[in-house]
């Protein structure tokens, strides 16, 4: 069982969650690591600039910027230093360290990120970058360590976004705030990854876009992600009967529910099949095998969990991860987007003074 350590009465952190349409935010509040209370929840649409007066609102507490797979993109680098003296002494040649492997990043990610991103390379800005799973002489280290060591070893998180997302953020990038930035479905792998041991895969699949994420430290990239494409039954039916995604989610839990007709059962079983073929041509193509592990909007050709040749799909397990955690029930359903960033905000804070000295040093960003 993971151990979540809190303050003993209560911690407050704001999470803010980005998507190409919307910023959705809110307080949450810790109670004695059992009880996750929401303050009143916000959202706002994208392309108004976050003025100086919003950030005030919040107080002196933490902020936890979610950015969805949409507009951000995450690399992983992990790196290993031996230094000739303790690493107490030699911090500002770890930050000088530091700095090439994030410019190092920006230059050969930037276009991985612009890609995915589907913007020009200028437009591929770095959003956030600090050290992670930081360990000194084998043991781990929250931030910079008050005893000496020599070996370093750790990774570096590098998450990029469009220019847009990052001039709409700026005076929150400004601002002398506690800011941990993430990208919402590397917390979800980050966090699982906590809970269970080895490579992990996950589907991440929304009715207009699909991928394969896999985080394995036995190779690089550390992080990877592939987008796929296959015809859900959502699609199918939207397309086959040309009506919208609200109206064709209501047919396929009334299918699920036994409350429509033979013949139209017969039409989305029809549908069903040809979507489990399509499903299965990615399947043989990427050649995966054992645990998967599905977040998302869409719908799968089946229900979970479900074994396709070598591999086996499973719901991504929040509610468990929740509960081994000592949280108690479920996490509410509008918390959703927000629960996975603020757990590992909590998992890995660190110091918040070291990681702001290190993105003071990303110079090349958008002052």
């Amino acid at each position: 069982m993971s151990k979540f350590s809190v303050v003993p009465s209560k911690e407050t952190c704001a999470v803010w969650s980005v998507t190409p349409e919307y910023i959705t935010g809110g307080i949450l509040e810790v109670e004695t690591g059992k009880t996750v209370r929401a303050g009143k929840l916000w959202r706002r649409p994208r392309g108004e600039k976050v003025g100086k007066e919003f950030v005030e609102r919040l107080r002196n507490i933490p902020l936890v910027l979610s950015l969805n797979s949409r507009v951000a993109y995450t690399a992983i680098l992990p790196f290993r230093l031996v230094l000739q003296d303790d690493a107490q002494k030699d911090r500002l040649e770890f930050h000088g360290i530091l700095r090439e492997l994030v410019n190092k990043a920006n230059l050969e990610t930037r276009l991985l990120a612009a890609r995915a991103l589907g913007v020009e390379d200028l437009d591929s800005v770095l959003f956030d970058a600090r050290v992670m799973n930081l360990k000194i002489d084998g043991k781990e280290a929250a931030g910079w360590p008050q005893t000496g060591g020599k070996k370093i070893e750790g990774q570096v998180h590098a998450t990029f976004t469009t220019r847009a997302v990052f001039h709409e953020l700026q005076e929150v990038l400004r601002s002398r705030k506690e800011i941990y930035a993430t990208e919402e479905s590397k917390a979800a792998l980050m966090v699982l990854s906590r809970e269970i041991k080895g490579p992990l895969r996950i589907l991440e699949a929304d009715p207009d876009r699909a991928e394969f994420l896999i985080l394995d430290y036995r190779h690089e990239p550390v992080l990877r992600k592939i987008p796929v494409k296959f015809d859900s039954p959502l699609s199918l039916l939207m397309a086959e009967w040309g009506i919208g995604e609200e109206q064709a989610r209501r047919i396929l839990r009334l299918a699920e529910e036994k409350e429509i007709s033979a013949a139209a059962d017969k039409f989305l079983s029809r549908l069903s099949e040809n979507s489990l073929e399509s499903f299965r041509k990615i399947l043989q193509k990427t050649k995966f095998r054992k645990t998967i592990y599905f977040r998302g909007r869409d719908v799968l050709p089946f229900t979970l969990p479900h074994a396709e040749e070598e591999a086996e799909f499973k719901a991504y397990p929040l509610t468990e991860v929740w509960n081994s955690l000592g949280f108690e029930g479920e996490p509410a359903p509008e918390l959703a987007p927000m629960i996975l960033p603020f757990l590992e905000f909590h998992y890995y804070r660190g110091d918040p003074a070291y990681h702001r000295a290190l993105n003071r040093q990303i110079h090349w960003i958008t002052p």
